[in-house]
């Protein structure tokens, strides 16, 4: 932080046992710290005068901490491995890769919810894709309870093809969680999936 030194006139000082041209406005303020380099009467107003700093540009370190424990932000890495398969030679067939991905998410006593989102979308667009979906809920304790949920459509209809019910397990506060989901749907003359999402999730502390 950078103190920056300038003149401020018009400062009125007010004792009633004495004369304004005779009182103290050093003592009245040594305490600031700052140190005084000129201090002139104003003319032609009673008590006022212009204050320059001794030290220009003063700085002072100040040592942030980091928030308390019940800060957290939840690191989270994913990457889908997703199959696909259908009567037409001409269409797009076989396993295509997404990620790895990484989110962070951030929850404390003022945000108590925080949530990451990701969309699969096999070869980017006219088959299906799939919607998965993160919510974090802090705990008193500072660990953090995670819904995962899925949700496979169809990308011309928008028609549901598979759900994957949600998930919950929790984090521990400084802790790791990992692991993995599952969907497919099997339709006239085409199979969507398996599609796999693998994901890891820390708990750490927040830093800023």
């Amino acid at each position: 932080m950078t103190f920056v030194a300038a003149p401020r006139s018009g400062v009125t000082a007010y004792d009633p046992r004495r004369a304004s041209g005779s009182v103290d406005y050093r003592r009245a303020i040594r305490r600031a710290g700052v140190g005084i380099g000129t201090l002139t009467a104003a003319s032609g107003t009673a008590g006022a005068v212009t204050l320059t700093a001794a030290a220009p540009n003063l700085q002072k370190d100040i040592v942030l901490g980091a928030p308390p424990n019940n800060f957290r932000r939840l690191d989270v890495t994913m990457s889908v491995s997703c199959d696909h398969g259908d009567a037409n030679p001409f269409n797009t067939h076989g396993v295509e890769n997404g990620g790895p991905f990484a989110h962070s998410a951030y929850v404390n006593p003022g945000r108590l919810q925080d949530n990451v989102g990701y969309t699969f979308d096999y070869h980017g667009g006219g088959y299906f894709h799939i919607d998965y979906s993160f919510v974090f809920g802090l705990k008193s304790d500072g660990s953090v309870t995670v819904k995962l949920t899925g949700t496979m459509k169809d990308d011309g209809s928008g028609s549901v093809q598979d759900t994957y019910s949600p998930a919950q397990f929790t984090v521990a506060r400084d802790g790791n969680y990992g692991g993995s989901i599952s969907m497919e749907h099997d339709g006239g003359g085409y199979h969507n999936g398996p599609a796999k999402l693998t994901f890891h999730i820390a708990n750490v502390q927040q830093t800023g």
